[in-house]
């Protein structure tokens, strides 16, 4: 029995390896689907490799994972925005509603939500869910560009579950985090 210390010991180190070794793998999956001409387009791609992407992409308003927001004659104090919405209690904040469509953004559980609605035409669903957390990420410097990767930086610790679904008769959309 004079083992039993050595290889409880030897358990404990590989429980405890286990917890507290290395984060695993976050995934951002994208997965489209386009009816019309059957084309199916799937993305699984490890959250490391989306910010190496969107730093070494120049061009079309994309500069080094920063994309320009095109309004440079708006002075919009975009920190104290996301402070209030942080603060503004849960509930219903926009809701349009007009003869072809309708949007609708509420404030629920720490997720903002968008939906948007569709009446005419291609009569198209889109659900979008922002974790209330990605609002501290959201950086606009000076010269009014919006830092992708910080956001994807977010996104990462963000826990998973779907962000994003489009249901149109002609595409259906869905992004998520695993």
């Amino acid at each position: 029995m004079r083992n039993r210390p050595i290889i409880l010991g030897a358990a404990a180190m590989l429980v405890a390896a286990a917890a507290f070794g290395t984060e695993p793998t976050r995934w951002l999956n994208v997965h489209v689907n386009a009816v019309e001409d059957q084309t199916e387009v799937e993305l699984h791609l490890p959250f490391a490799l989306v910010a190496t992407a969107l730093e070494s992409v120049h061009g079309h308003g994309l500069e080094g994972g920063k994309v320009s927001l095109g309004n440079h004659h708006v002075d919009v104090d975009w920190p104290a925005i996301l402070a209030e919405v942080r603060r503004s209690p849960d509930g219903l904040a926009v809701k349009v509603r007009e003869t072809d469509g309708a949007v609708v953004v509420t404030k629920q559980g720490g997720m903002i939500l968008v939906t948007a609605d569709e009446v005419d035409g291609e009569k198209a669903h889109v659900e979008v869910r922002v974790p209330e957390l990605l609002l501290d990420a959201i950086v606009v410097d000076d010269d009014n560009r919006l830092d992708l990767k910080a956001l994807v930086g977010a996104l990462e610790r963000f826990g998973t579950g779907e962000l994003v679904r489009v249901t149109a008769p002609d595409a259906n959309v869905r992004i998520w985090v695993e």
